[in-house]
């Protein structure tokens, strides 16, 4: 049976939702030298629209991996140039469309997350794959990313050997 936002039980997961913000310690290690949880397609899961055997991946939503202390989400994105919103043009694939889109169920819950944990989590969204992109889909793409999250909460590869201080 899916799991639901319903299920979730705050002293079951003993504050693994804010992990890194509580282990000061990693704070001076550089990004590119830490070892953090994730998830191999983050977004075809059990409590996705639509799941099959075959593609899914997950027991969890991609909100419910974060609360439970996974910090870098395994995104494929296909895009979907007929779609009849934007929000729809971004899906979370895995052979089959799992009914999860980019907007919705990834930065939105992003911003929900950040906003139970105070913004203190890192979270990497690893862009594995990119399907039926074009440059007019990926320029697309980068800024609903940008207007969802906000500019100064992007931190682009480069700053890898930065710390989290």
């Amino acid at each position: 049976m899916p799991h639901t936002d319903t299920d979730i039980n705050d002293a079951e997961l003993d504050d693994w939702d804010r992990w890194i913000s509580k282990t000061p310690e990693i704070q001076h290690l550089r990004i590119q030298d830490l070892i953090l949880p994730g998830t191999h397609n983050s977004g075809v899961d059990l409590q996705a629209f639509y799941t099959s055997t075959y593609g899914t991946c997950q027991d969890y939503s991609p909100f419910n991996q974060l609360i439970r202390g996974v910090r870098v989400l395994d995104l494929r994105v296909e895009f979907d140039p007929k779609a009849h919103t934007q929000q729809e043009r971004f899906q979370l694939v895995h052979h089959i469309r799992s009914g999860r889109n980019i907007k919705r169920d990834i930065l939105d819950q992003v911003n929900r997350f950040h906003q139970r944990t105070g913004g203190k989590e890192l979270v990497i969204l690893d862009f594995h794959t990119f399907d039926h992109f074009t440059p007019a889909a990926e320029a697309e793409l980068r800024a609903l990313i940008k207007s969802t999250l906000g500019a100064h909460t992007l931190i682009a590869p480069y700053y890898s050997p930065f710390t989290l201080k």
